[in-house]
């Protein structure tokens, strides 16, 4: 369908610039009806188990919306809200410009923390991840490989 058409564009983007998406997950609920939709946290705890993570404390929720600073924070996790054009109530831990600003910050600061490792989990660093979408398969890196429910 045409998500997963949006994802497979996205992942095709991130190869060509050396980075990738070990997984993705979205919720096809009407808002209120479930306790995946932000600022539910369900998709975001599902995330957690299928990488391995004992916590999400060292992960950072970057979202548009009050919503998505509200499922990060309830996670543990430091939240970067985006701001588009207009000030918004600061939620958030930080706010960025732009995704890419946001993306360059977290970067920037991990470059800087003497005992940080950053690297994905089961890839060695400075390793480039597989080829090619690996649709189905369990664990990172490369491709779509969570359930998408």
């Amino acid at each position: 369908g045409d998500l997963v058409d949006v994802h497979d564009r996205l992942g095709d983007l991130l190869r060509e610039a050396g980075a990738w998406i070990d997984c993705i997950f979205h919720c096809p609920h009407e808002p209120g009806t479930c306790a995946c939709r932000k600022p539910g946290t369900l998709l975001l705890e599902r995330a957690r188990k299928q990488l391995g993570l004992s916590t999400l404390a060292g992960s950072v929720m970057i979202g548009d919306s009050l919503t998505d600073v509200l499922a990060g924070r309830a996670v543990g996790a430091r939240t970067i809200l985006l701001r588009h054009g207009e000030a918004r109530p600061l939620e958030a831990d930080e706010v960025a410009d732009s995704l890419h600003a946001a993306v360059r910050r977290m970067l920037d600061r991990a470059s800087r923390a003497p005992t940080s490792t950053f690297f994905m989990r089961g890839q060695a660093p400075n390793q480039p991840p597989p080829a090619g979408p690996q649709r189905g398969r369990s664990g990172p890196p490369g491709g779509f490989s969570c359930a998408r429910s």
